[in-house]
């Protein structure tokens, strides 16, 4: 199993192989396109209802690494849009919801993705890559990312399960 040569003990002290090993699994439900939902429940809900120690701690490297996981997204979404990238910037775009959005994500990039990021009915995904075609620069998407689904989003999905 992929997720179980992550497991690094012997070599890595024991916290860091728990923050490491939470951090890799949130990495892969995130860059397995459509995983996130399985990984959740097989691995973070059932640690986290047995009560174990450092449940927290889990949730929040889980949330981190499927922020991780959206890092290519966003890149390969960058290289992909730029001609659409600079129609937006020409303000020679026809399509209206994109005109919109990228005024709205322009006038408050930080605000923007920590919604976009907290709000479980907008996937991660196209949250990366709205940033990406709406000219937001890596550290405005990264951030608000991990304080919105590392922290918010992740503790608000563990609230209902």
């Amino acid at each position: 199993c992929l997720v179980g040569a992550l497991n690094v003990s012997g070599f890595v002290p024991a916290p860091l192989n728990f923050a490491l090993w939470w951090l890799s699994l949130g990495f892969l439900s995130s860059c397995l396109m459509g995983c996130g939902g399985a990984f959740l429940l097989m691995y973070l809900l059932p640690f986290v209802e047995a009560g174990e120690d450092g449940s927290n701690i889990a949730v929040f490297c889980y949330g981190i690494g499927s922020v991780l996981g959206e890092v290519p997204v966003y890149f390969i979404a960058e290289e992909l849009f730029r001609p659409t990238r600079l129609a937006l910037q020409r303000k020679r775009c026809s399509c209206k919801t994109l005109t919109s959005l990228h005024s709205l994500v322009s006038s408050a990039p930080y605000v923007s993705v920590l919604v976009f990021s907290a709000c479980s009915v907008l996937p991660i995904d196209i949250t990366a890559i709205l940033c990406a075609v709406l000219n937001v620069t890596f550290p405005d998407f990264f951030l608000p990312a991990i304080v919105g689904k590392g922290l918010f989003r992740t503790q608000f999905l563990l609230a209902f399960f």
